[in-house]
């Protein structure tokens, strides 16, 4: 049972980072849009599909992009990630309504601290009025 936790575990998140920006997809991308996408790279870095003047340095980048790039496609397609796909998205859209929470705040902390500012200006200004409304 414990074995079956750690495994659940280790599927949440791929050793690729995240799948949608692996493919260079959207967040939340479809099925479609998935499979389009693994085709047309796949076709740039699969091993049958290289140039053959490579060095070896290229060739293991694009062996490691392309093991990425079935990972990604793999965690977004297939049925034994699922579970660990819907946790994901859903870690994925939390995260951005954070994100969104606390731009908001920062526009509002703007806001407050323009407000701030222009009540500073306007008592220095009705400052220097009373200085110079004293001398003239």
């Amino acid at each position: 049972m414990n074995n079956g936790t750690n495994n659940d575990a280790s599927k949440a998140i791929p050793k690729c980072g995240n799948p949608y920006k692996t493919l260079n997809l959207p967040n939340f991308a479809t099925s479609a849009q998935i499979k389009k996408k693994f085709r047309e790279l796949s076709l740039k870095v699969h091993p049958d599909k290289r140039k053959p003047n490579l060095t070896q340095k290229e060739h293991d980048e694009l062996d490691k992009e392309f093991q990425n790039v079935q990972e990604a496609k793999s965690f977004l397609l297939d049925a034994e990630f699922s579970k660990a796909k819907e946790k994901y998205d859903l870690k994925l859209k939390s995260d951005g309504l954070r994100e969104e929470r606390e731009k908001k705040r920062e526009e509002q902390m703007d806001v407050r601290r323009k407000g701030m500012r222009n009540d500073l200006q306007s008592k220095i200004e009705r400052e220097m009025a009373k200085k110079h409304g004293k001398f003239n």
